[in-house]
């Protein structure tokens, strides 16, 4: 079990030898072995005894602290004394602006691309104008990114892709659910669930970044932003459409979630996952971790694999051992448990942008 998530409200955490025991009501709910334990991700009021605090920090096992609704609140993380293996080496990749652009247009070029093929993937045969609109949009930018003056450009394309890409999406979802554009607010569920869904492929490759020696915070598409591990929003660009979207997608349209799951509009207008429906999302979002692919360089392996994949050979080509950096592009997209994973697609071929 490599992620405990906590969801009820009032629980507290405490460890007990080589334990982790959690309580609910005063009473013992769970033991989990430490060893089993890789992370924790807490989405509800919870206390932790301060000696549970201090071991977590010594274990080195990441504690994330989210809302229901997928807030960052903060991370519970021991950075005293912490040099990652290859942080000279991303400080010096960090002057290199051929290494920056080539590794920015490349996550972005796979994030359109991805949302290309799920964006047909999931269109009924008679298409309309605003999903052709939208895929004619999003190739165009494609073949345009190697034209961007800067990474403020490249990041306003991903802007742009959005203001098309998420309308589309949003027409091959249930309409009750009134849907129209994608934004971080929680007035309306579908944001919710991708707020939420976002977040933790974040933490996520997070936390694989930080244990393959990487420094989350040198980031190359996100370097001049101020966010939170800004390197690991550089790489799950490439896996939004395949992890986030397509399951928000699957579990609305098969009727998984439904408007029921959520709460009535509060005074400002904000909805709520109830804390079944949370915990629904939650097991759909492992079972898309745990959903078997076929990776050209690994042959068969789970989503999660695939991340830390995806970190090595960010690891490759920060250290020159392969010419760029090689993104999951997709044939399409994994509904069941098999996906065509390539590394290069005609006729739009990715290639590093010398400048």
């Amino acid at each position: 079990m490599p992620t405990v998530y906590i969801t009820e409200p009032g629980t507290l955490l405490k460890v007990q030898g080589k334990s982790l025991h959690i309580w609910q009501q005063q009473e013992l709910r769970l033991r989990l072995s430490l060893s089993q334990i890789s992370q924790i991700i807490i989405l509800t009021h919870t206390h932790i005894a301060p000696k549970t605090v201090k071991f977590l920090l010594s274990q080195e096992i990441s504690t994330l602290f989210l809302t229901s609704q997928g807030e960052y609140i903060g991370r519970l993380e021991n950075d005293t004394n912490y040099t990652p293996q290859y942080l000279a080496k991303q400080v010096q990749r960090s002057h290199d602006k051929e290494f920056i652009r080539a590794t920015a247009e490349s996550c972005l070029w796979a994030q359109l691309h991805n949302q290309l093929i799920l964006l047909k993937y999931l269109t009924p045969c008679h298409i309309n104008s605003r999903l052709q609109m939208a895929e004619n949009f999003l190739t165009l930018l494609m073949d345009d990114l190697a034209t961007a003056h800067s990474l403020k450009e490249l990041r306003e394309y991903a802007t742009s892709a959005g203001s098309f890409y998420y309308p589309a999406f949003a027409f091959l979802l249930p309409h009750q659910f009134k849907f129209q554009r994608r934004s971080s607010c929680k007035a309306n569920p579908i944001n919710l669930l991708f707020n939420l869904g976002y977040a933790l492929l974040h933490q996520q490759i997070h936390c694989f970044l930080k244990s393959a020696g990487l420094h989350p915070d040198w980031a190359n598409l996100y370097k001049e932003s101020n966010i939170n591990s800004p390197l690991a929003y550089d790489l799950m660009a490439e896996f939004r459409a395949l992890l986030v979207d397509e399951l928000v997608a699957n579990l609305l349209n098969s009727r998984i979630i439904t408007l029921k799951h959520f709460t009535l509009p509060d005074p400002q207008g904000n909805v709520e996952l109830h804390i079944h429906a949370l915990k629904l999302f939650l097991q759909h979002w492992e079972e898309k971790l745990t959903t078997i692919v076929n990776h050209p360089r690994a042959g068969e392996v789970t989503y999660r694999q695939c991340l830390q994949l995806q970190v090595q050979e960010y690891i490759a080509f920060l250290l020159g051992d392969v010419e760029h950096y090689r993104p999951m592009l997709i044939s399409h997209p994994a509904s069941q448990t098999q996906i065509n994973i390539t590394e290069e697609l005609a006729p739009i071929p990715l290639m590093m942008v010398k400048r």
